[in-house]
């Protein structure tokens, strides 16, 4: 929208776009460290440096941690927004192979692949916090998912100007994904309870996970 500014002023009010965005919606872990993030990049390119999404979850979470260290343990929402962007960034490379036969028409190819990468990496730690494995929360977040950006957008402009019929859009984008998830909700056996195990366990798991990957972009990196 500010591209017509000098480029320093056009980031400098992108930067003051986060902290407002941040502030509006009530500022909770996972909106502190997605802010950060995005903060991190827009002052990556104002620099003209590069932008490491990896380095740039690790300082987010360190600087949260730093601040209120009780987050780690006892914030189950910091947790899963922290393991599933680290899903994101390390997993969609590899999920975009596995559904190479979905088109990338309308972004499916992407919708699925992150929405797989995401699960994958909370899955573990929600079976270990939680007790529950859900059958159809691929399905559901792969249906969300797209009408999330327009939603918030559409809120974004009904907050800001008011007008009644404005607000339709952003009513009707967030009524289907609230429809969307009470019906599936109600699918029979759609989650099943998962016995108790021992953190030894689900630290075992993360660790795989992460040697598979850091393998798999060793070896995409070197072909």
């Amino acid at each position: 929208v500010l591209v017509f500014l000098p480029f320093l002023y056009s980031s400098l009010f992108g930067f003051l776009g986060i902290v407002l965005f941040a502030i509006l919606v009530g500022g909770g872990a996972t909106v502190i460290r997605a802010s950060i993030m995005a903060s991190l990049l827009v002052l990556a390119r104002t620099l003209h440096r590069p932008y490491e999404a990896h380095r740039a979850l690790l300082l987010a979470a360190f600087l949260m941690i730093a601040v209120n260290p009780r987050i780690l343990p006892y914030d189950l929402s910091f947790q899963l927004s922290f393991l599933a962007t680290l899903g994101i960034i390390l997993a969609v490379p590899f999920a975009e192979k596995i559904f190479y036969f979905i088109p990338k028409k309308l972004g499916l190819r992407e919708i699925v692949s992150v929405t797989f990468s995401a699960q994958l990496f909370v899955l573990p730690w929600i079976m270990y916090t939680i007790g529950d494995f859900s059958i159809i929360s691929f399905v559901a977040n792969v249906l969300v998912l797209p009408s999330i950006p327009f939603a918030m957008l559409m809120s974004f402009i009904a907050g800001v100007l008011p007008v009644s019929l404005i607000s339709l859009p952003a009513y009707i984008s967030l009524e289907y994904a609230l429809t969307v998830a009470e019906k599936l909700s109600q699918v029979p056996f759609a989650k099943i309870n998962v016995p108790s195990f021992s953190l030894c366990l689900i630290s075992f798991i993360y660790a795989l996970l992460l040697l598979g990957f850091f393998f798999f972009i060793r070896q995409v990196l070197a072909n």
